[in-house]
């Protein structure tokens, strides 16, 4: 429900008004009456009405002056009415502010409600617009990037603060000074695609500038420039928008981390144990040089590739365990493993194999780590020790002469003992451990 306040020193005219727009609209209207200037901006200090109908013809002072001294509080909507049409006054009354004019003589039911209805509707608009200005004020003050309007000869017309800073100044003193006086490197590099862009209509990706800014001569900064084409309000004539971001520390640390994985790829491509990573599809994504060696491929051969592709035989043993990995987030370890034939060297190897869950960004499983060493020369050397010690007990248990060895760490101890022992002393051999 709208409520109105009726300004008018006439009862009849307040009483015709209120009819009017009851009768086309019932219900949709309240109403309040002052018949001065002063009470009516009363009326007005505390909770504004949805629209004042003031007429132009008061007792103490005209609906001019009431206009004026409202402009200078609020923006209610206001409809002027006058005795007799003056299009002098209808222009003077819509400069000072009022929504709509209209002559009493025009009261008619449609006239009337249109007037309300587009006066309530005008200011609603320009309140809308209002606060979208002022966020658009705020975003472009506070946005982390230095932006600003520049004309086809780069002069600022509009700027934010973060770039102003840049400059040296603040904003009301750049506002207007063309981008070379302020910035010399920033606009001799802007000027070639400042040209192409307007030239086109189009615009064009951002670039990179490595200099220093007015506000710190001192250090190299690398900045990426964006520039878009735009149609400046005021004359409809083409500008371009520029945005201005140090990503020195970006860089810095893109060429940190590069210098990093670099030697972490160097690391991998030189450890004897071969290391891989597989997706959640069981897809390798990376291999080093020795697990590509011990699987007979190269490492692009791997990529991309499953198990199941490069070893069927063995990937039904081993990807059932690598899928519990990922669903259970949990690793398997040590698991031994004696291959096929190496396609080097004709050899059965033994393996033994590790996979754990890689964590992604938000700590879910996004694939499987796995590390495999070599572990042949290990076991071939177990075995001839092995194979060692039966021969020397075999010789041992057969001798005449007594045979013995000890162990001398961590403390001396009598490890054998040979049978030639219990003829010599007559004592079971057991006695002397």
């Amino acid at each position: 429900m709208l409520h109105i306040l009726i300004v008018d020193d006439s009862p009849e005219d307040r009483l015709t008004v209120r009819r009017l727009l009851t009768q086309i609209a019932p219900g949709a209207y309240t109403f309040s009456e002052v018949d001065r200037g002063d009470r009516a901006l009363a009326a007005c200090h505390g909770e504004l009405p949805d629209c004042v109908l003031l007429d132009q013809h008061l007792p103490d002072m005209d609906g001019l002056n009431v206009l004026i001294a409202l402009r200078e509080t609020s923006d209610v909507p206001v409809v002027l009415l006058t005795g007799v049409g003056n299009e002098s006054l209808a222009v003077e009354a819509i400069q000072r502010g009022a929504q709509e004019y209209l002559s009493k003589d025009m009261l008619f039911t449609k006239h009337l409600s249109l007037s309300v209805q587009r006066a309530i509707a005008t200011v609603q608009f320009a309140r809308e617009r209002d606060r979208a200005h002022a966020l658009l004020a705020t975003v472009f003050d506070t946005i982390p990037v230095g932006v600003a309007v520049l004309d086809h000869e780069l002069q600022i017309l509009h700027i934010n603060t973060i770039l102003a800073a840049l400059m040296g100044h603040p904003v009301a003193v750049v506002c207007g000074q063309g981008l070379p006086d302020l910035w010399p490197a920033l606009a001799e590099s802007l000027i070639p695609h400042a040209a192409q862009i307007l030239a086109s209509g189009h615009s064009a990706g951002p670039y990179e500038l490595v200099a220093t800014s007015p506000s710190s001569a001192a250090k190299l900064h690398t900045w990426q420039i964006s520039v878009r084409v735009l149609v400046l309000p005021d004359t409809g004539a083409q500008g371009l928008c520029l945005a201005v971001q140090d990503v020195t520390a970006l860089r810095e640390a893109s060429v940190a981390a590069a210098q990093s994985l670099a030697q972490l790829e160097s690391t991998l491509a030189s450890l004897p144990s071969g290391i891989g990573y597989l997706d959640r599809d069981l897809r390798y994504q990376m291999v080093n040089p020795a697990l590509a060696a011990i699987n007979g491929k190269t490492p692009e051969e791997h990529i991309g590739r499953t198990p199941a592709d490069l070893l069927p035989v063995l990937a039904r043993r081993l990807e059932p365990m690598m899928r519990q990995v990922l669903a259970t987030g949990e690793p398997v370890r040590d698991l031994e493993i004696q291959g096929p034939p190496c396609p080097i060297d004709g050899v059965s190897h033994s393996w033994l194999i590790n996979y754990f869950p890689v964590p992604g960004p938000i700590g879910a499983v996004s694939g499987i780590g796995v590390t495999v060493i070599n572990l042949t020369q290990i076991r071939r050397t177990e075995a001839a020790l092995r194979a060692s010690e039966e021969r020397f007990r075999l010789l041992a248990e057969h001798a005449h002469d007594v045979i013995y060895r000890y162990r001398i760490r961590p403390t001396l101890q009598l490890e054998y003992l040979s049978p030639a022992i219990e003829e010599l002393t007559g004592y079971p051999r057991e006695v002397f451990y």
